[in-house]
């Protein structure tokens, strides 16, 4: 995240808010916060999607859903347990038609 030069208003009303709950945070300390904040914490942990959803997505039933993903034209992964769960980028991307 690009912090730019944060209004002093902005800051005091901000750690007026904040301060309750963060009594050790200083103006300083908003501000490492704010630029080492991710935006998009799914970058780190993929949203992973059922085959129902995958089908509902690809307009296509379950069981075809699971005959692609064992014949590899379809990205997923079989858990321990007989599931399947795919990444919700990759289905989208292919939907897309990106992959």
């Amino acid at each position: 995240m690009k912090i730019a030069n944060i209004p002093t208003n902005n800051l005091t009303a901000a750690l007026a808010i904040l301060g309750p709950y963060v009594p050790e945070l200083s103006p300083t300390g908003l501000i490492q916060a704010l630029r080492n904040h991710d935006p998009n914490p799914r970058k780190s942990t993929p949203r992973l999607l059922t085959k129902y959803e995958v089908a509902e997505i690809l307009g296509v039933s379950w069981f075809t859903v699971v005959n692609h993903a064992k014949a590899g034209k379809l990205p997923g992964k079989k858990l321990p347990g007989g599931q399947w769960r795919f990444e919700y980028d990759k289905i989208i991307n292919m939907a897309r038609g990106e992959a």
